[in-house]
This record gives structure tokens, sequence and C-alpha cells, in this order.
């Protein structure tokens, strides 16, 4: 990095940047900042489960001073339940807790939120930058567009077209779309520039001998941090991000020309120490996996069979969301899923863009254009899922997912359409590209090389509005998280002990047992304010088992048929079993929800012994019917 980079110049470029990022993170979550302290962005399924991540974090390595994140006893109680399988968002909950201790949970999840727009559009942007070294650096040509412009005004292009970048990747429709859904984990795709930044970086030639392996080996270590970041922001990117690497792998052996041994150890050395720092940032995740994958078996790819109705549709490329103000109504009526963020659009603006980025710089570095030009394939294919789909019609045609849904931890992603994240940071990077290439073609045009900055400005500006406009998600929907008083009047209960909701469910990625989504998962959400041990939860994976215990326990499996009754096929059955149901319970309904410590729950070798010490009133009732009498 150059001295100027360090300027006081570059620093106020640096906070200019940042401050647009945030300007617009404000303008197109709106209205989130009206309800800033009350409300999160989401549809109440996901966001409040996702939003006591932050919480669970806090309680757990500040209040409880215990390092175990992964084992929790306060859901699914008393069998616990292994949050490594759960999307957790450890990394996320880690920056929220000086957040926590000076605001509260909510503000605190609606700024780590926010930032992972300002972070990812900011990532992109030096991403950006970064890749001019490819272009203009590497010793190929600039081209006959940039070659007659002055350096400073060539960087001032660079800059607008990283800036636009930054636009693409970060308020691109798909990230907004599960900013509605309140999927904070798969918003949190900030750290992806990041990673490839210095990847890209790690795999620049050594033209400068033991110093630029030196710089090589840094940026491997630096490509591993962001990449255990991003990790234990959402586990799932990483996996993507390992696909990229294997790419980057590939492409990197075949532009090699020397075979030397020295070359080989030069080439290969920053990957191992790339994927051995990677595994030490994955090693806490696998190592408390393994008993349970070891006992249970493979239950992290339950669920998988979903991946047809959460893929992209080849028709979505084509048209705006659900959720764009003005055609969001019609979208909707669209023949294919489009309710969970299956639908994915780049925009005619970023499209039109990347082509002829791609196309230019296949005239200035044509090795780098297949990388990029494979990178863009291939995230698109998968995306796609398992067989390519237009207008809701399966053509049969395959693609690669189902060949990575079958590999280890792979096969744990049954939403194919998420890896638009590394499609959109390859649209962003190919996009800029275009972008600077257009306008110093338009610069030239109309000879006014010492106005290039005000022109470059006026095209980006330009370009940056018509996405925005394309991809726009307002108002995004909130969730209201103030919690009922009675919550508030449960937390100054003293002791330790577990509450049983009425009605309360459990769930987990592939499976709702109980009542419905919405009441499951803000009883989660409750939790934060009593602090108390819970029978019911969520989670994303778990064994059967865990599931199984409740069904089976006496008076809970009732509990749960009662609670479920509305339904005509289970209520059917309640009704003809309803008096069997009361004389079998009642005897024993005291010992089970008896009120006792924390000491004394568990099961016995015959029966079960007391579960709660409270069972929550006036939530609700299923038919006025009691079985403990």
């Amino acid at each position: 990095m150059s001295r100027s980079s360090h300027s006081p110049r570059h620093g106020w470029r640096t906070a200019a940047v940042l401050t647009c990022y945030t300007l617009l993170a404000l303008i197109l979550t709106w209205p989130l900042i009206t309800a800033f302290t009350t409300h999160v962005p989401g549809d109440g399924i996901d966001d409040p489960s996702l939003a006591w991540n932050l919480w669970w974090l806090r309680e757990r390595l500040i209040t409880q001073a215990s390092a175990d994140i992964f084992h929790v006893g306060w859901m699914f109680h008393p069998v616990q339940i292994n949050l490594a399988f759960y999307t957790l968002t450890p990394m996320n909950g880690l920056l929220s807790i000086p957040l926590q201790l000076g605001t509260s949970l909510v503000v605190a999840n609606n700024v780590v939120l926010l930032s992972s727009f300002v972070l990812g559009a900011f990532g992109a942007y030096l991403l950006v930058l970064d890749q001019r070294w490819w272009v203009d650096g590497c010793g190929g040509s600039s081209g006959a567009q940039t070659r007659q412009i002055p350096n400073a005004e060539r960087t001032s292009l660079w800059i607008m077209a990283a800036l636009v970048g930054g636009v693409i990747y970060a308020f691109a429709s798909a990230k907004l779309f599960y900013a509605s859904l309140g999927q904070f984990n798969i918003a949190s795709s900030q750290w992806i520039p990041f990673c490839m930044l210095y990847l890209l970086r790690m795999v620049r030639p050594a033209v400068e001998g033991a110093a630029r392996q030196h710089d090589r080996v840094r940026s491997a270590a630096l490509a591993a941090l962001f990449f255990g970041f991003q990790l234990w922001a959402e586990l799932t990117y990483a996996s993507f991000l390992a696909i990229f690497v294997a790419l980057l792998f590939v492409w990197h052996i075949s532009i090699t020309r020397r075979r030397t041994w020295r070359a080989w150890v030069d080439l290969l050395t920053p990957y191992l120490l790339f994927g051995a720092l990677a595994g030490i940032a994955l090693l806490p995740f696998l190592w408390v996996m393994a008993p349970d994958l070891r006992t249970e078996g493979d239950f992290f790819a339950s669920g998988g069979g979903f991946a047809d109705v959460f893929s992209a549709d080849l028709m979505g490329y084509l048209f705006p969301t659900r959720l764009h103000p003005l055609w969001g109504d019609w979208a909707a009526t669209l023949p294919f899923p489009n309710d969970k963020g299956q639908h994915i659009f780049l925009g005619y603006s970023a499209m039109l863009l990347s082509v002829l980025g791609l196309w230019g710089l296949g005239r200035r570095n044509r090795a780098f254009a297949w990388l990029w030009g494979m990178s863009l394939l291939l995230f698109f294919t998968l995306t796609l899922g398992p067989t390519v789909r237009w207008a809701g019609q399966d053509t049969g045609v395959p693609g690669p997912f189902a060949l990575f849904s079958h590999l280890p931890f792979f096969s744990g992603n049954r939403y194919p359409s998420r890896y638009s994240v590394m499609l959109m940071a390859t649209v962003a990077v190919l996009s800029s590209f275009g972008l600077t290439w257009l306008m110093a073609w338009f610069v030239r045009a109309r000879k006014a090389v010492r106005g290039a900055r005000f022109w470059a400005a006026c095209v980006a500006a330009l370009f940056s509005v018509l996405f925005i406009f394309e991809h726009l998600a307002t108002p995004l929907p909130l969730s209201d998280f103030r919690v009922p008083a009675i919550y508030q009047r449960l937390a100054q209960e003293p002791g330790d002990f577990a509450i049983l909701e009425l009605p309360t469910g459990w769930r987990n990625g592939a499976r709702v047992l109980g009542k419905a989504d919405l009441l499951i998962m803000m009883q989660q959400w409750w939790q934060t304010e009593h602090g108390k041990r819970r029978l019911g939860g969520n989670t994303s994976r778990n064994p059967e088992y865990k599931f199984q215990y409740f069904t089976q326990a006496p008076l809970l499996g009732d509990l749960i048929a009662l609670m479920n009754a509305d339904r005509p096929h289970i209520g059917a059955v309640v009704d003809a079993e309803f008096a069997n149901m009361v004389a079998k319970n009642r005897p024993r309904a005291g010992q089970i929800l008896r009120p006792g410590d924390s000491h004394h729950l568990g099961a016995r070798r015959k029966g079960y012994a007391p579960i709660a010490k409270l069972c929550t009133p006036g939530l609700a009732r299923s038919r006025g019917r009691s079985l403990a009498g």
C-alpha cells in the first residue's frame, strides 16, 4: 500500500464513503429508523430467534460467565440443545455486547444489521479498488480508453466505480429481502468481500521475490481472518467462500507457467496457511458437533428435500421482487415461489455493466477475465438449484447444486438461492470494471479529461440511481418487539426454574411441533426479558429424539395434541380421547408440573421428574380445557 493511501485526503475519502453507505442503509431500510428502539425488520418468524442470539451471547459470556455458548439448557429443557447446529451468529453476538450494555437489545440488533450493509458495501468498495492492479498494474495495458487519461483522473474513475460496486453488493434486493424476513444471519454477508480481497492479493505473481512472497503469506493470513469472521457470523457463507477458494486455486494453477520445485512451494504455501488458519476457526464448531453426529448420525442434511422450493427461478432474473413499491404486487403473482428470498434479480443496469466489464476485461487481461467469468457462471448456476426451473416448471436440466448437496457440510444448505451472495460479489466487481471503461469512454468522447471527476461522478450517480430503483424494497416490514407485561413480572420471580407456556411448541428447519411458528419464535424472544429456562424452543437441526422426548413424555404429549386440536384431523382424535386424557393425567399432573428447583429436573428411570416450576397462564387456551384439573 502506498504512502498516499495513508494521507489525510485518503482518510477524508474513507469517511465520506462510509457516510454515504450509512445514509443509504438508513434510507433503504425505511421505516426502521422511525421505530429504532421498539421494532426490528422481519415478519415475526426468524427475526425473534436471531435477535435472541445476541441476548444469549451476552447472557452466557457475561451474566453466566461461561465460555460454552453452544450447549444451552435454556431451551428444550430438560434435554438441552446443541447450538452448533443452529444459526447462532456468534460474531454478531460478540459485536453486540457493548451495544446491549449501553443501550438495549433491540437497538443493538438494529445497529448490527445496519452495520452489515455499511461494512459489506465498504468491503466491496475496497475489493473493486484493489482489482485495478490486475488491469493497470500487472504489466498489462489499461486500454486505449484509459491510457490517455492522466493517472489522477483514472484513479477518480476507479473510485467512482468502486462506490457503485459497493452499492451493488450491499443493497441488492436479495439482501434487502433477507432483511425483510428477519433473517439477520443471511444478511450478515459483510465479511465476504474482505476475504475475497485478500484471497486475490494472495495469488498475485511473486514478481518481487521474497518480499512479494511475504506479502502473499500475509494476505493469506488476513483472508483466513475474515473467513473466520464470516464463518462465525454465518456458517453457510463460509462454505461458499470455500468454493471460491477452490475455484481460485484451479485458476491459479492453470495460469502458472513455471513448474520448478520452488515455484510450487511459493504457490502452495499461502493456500496451506489459509487452510490451516481457516480450519482453526472452524474447529470449535466441529468439536461440539462431533459427539451428536457420532451418536445420532448425519442429521445435518435434514430438510434438504426443500431445495427446489428455495431455488432461484430463471424467470425471476428478469423481474423485480415482490418488495418493490411499484411492481411488487404484480411480482407476487409470478408463477414460481418468490416469498422467501428465492427470487434473485440482478437488475438490468448491473447485467449491462457486467457484460461490458467481462468483455473489456477479456481484452486487457484474458486470464483474469476467465476467473471472474467462471465465478459468474458457477454461482449463477448454483442459485438455480438441483435442476433449472422456468416459470415454476422444472426443465429437467441439471445444475451443479445437486453435486455440492452431497458433500459434507454443503449438504446442510437447502437454500440454493443463497449462493446469490457470491453471485452479487462477482457482479459488483464486473460491473465496476464495465463502469470504469464506460466512464473513460464518456470522458474521452466529450474531450473533458480535465473534468473527468465531474463526468465520472455523473455517470456513476446515474447507474447508482438506476440500480437502487430496480432493487427498491421499501417500506421494509417491521416486527414489534415490545414484550408483554406478564414476562416482566415473571422475570422478578426468584430462583432457577423452567417454565411451560401454553400454547407452546418446538421448531427446527424442517419441522414444527406444537403451535404455529409466530408464537414459538416470539416466546423465544420474550425469554430475553424473563431469562428463565423454557421447555419450548427453536433450532435449525437436531437429533430426532429431542422432539420425541416431548411427544412421548407423560402429560406433555397430550398437551401438544390439545394445543393443536384446532386442526380437524387432530381435533377429532382429541374429542374421542379427551375423557381418557383427563383421567390419565389428572393424578400425575401435579407431580410433573409441581414447583421444584433445577436440581430435581431430568428423567428418572421410571416416569419423569418435575420439569416445570411455573406454567404460565392466560397466553392462550385450547378449547378451554385443562388436563391438570
